[in-house]
């Protein structure tokens, strides 16, 4: 029931100058002034217009600032979601200097190569949504960022033959999976 919630927006606390000499005798008015003040105040550090009743979430989308914590988020979820797609198709290119030089297979290898690097990518966002409920979006993103850097990064020294090949693309496609955590973390700060 949404009547029995408080109203906090600025107008509800607007009263009267009768209905403030009704209140002097009780504590009341002085404790409604005091919640007055401390969500005025609690809003008004922030750098965008706010909503309180939907969790200060911010009301608008100003890209070119990079004020705390809205657009900070916003900014820090679209920067490591590109290096996520920089790791996620950093094999491509490699795919095919490989398989001239160093591992024997066929084409038919590297494309059941790319089809596991997705397969690793859908399982890891089925399994993303309920971590980032329990442990936020911004925490998840940086973990599987920094998790899925390590084989991307140790690719040439791991990969010696087929079997290794689609272990390491299926660990780096798992990186695709950013979109969930990053989605999750801005649409904690805005209001849809």
């Amino acid at each position: 029931d949404n009547s029995s919630q408080l109203d906090t927006s600025k107008d509800s606390f607007e009263t009267t100058r009768d209905e403030e000499q009704h209140w002097e005798d009780d504590d009341d008015l002085s404790r409604l002034l005091a919640l007055k003040d401390a969500l005025l105040a609690k809003t008004n550090h922030f750098d965008l217009p706010v909503d309180p009743n939907k969790g200060y979430k911010a009301k608008r989308l100003s890209i070119f600032r990079f004020g705390r914590p809205h657009m900070r988020a916003f900014h820090g979820s679209w920067i490591l979601f590109n290096s996520a797609w920089l790791l996620w198709f950093s094999m491509s290119p490699l795919l095919p200097i490989m398989k001239e030089t160093s591992i024997d297979m066929t084409q038919q290898d590297i494309w059941l190569s790319n089809m596991c690097a997705l397969v690793g990518t859908i399982v890891v966002r089925l399994i993303l949504g309920p971590l980032c409920d329990e442990f936020g979006g911004k925490d998840i993103l940086v973990a599987l960022l920094v998790t899925c850097a390590i084989p991307c990064g140790l690719a040439g020294a791991l990969i010696h033959n087929f079997a290794s090949l689609v272990t390491v693309r299926s660990l780096i496609g798992c990186v695709g999976g950013t979109l969930v955590p990053a989605q999750f973390w801005v649409s904690c700060h805005f209001t849809p």
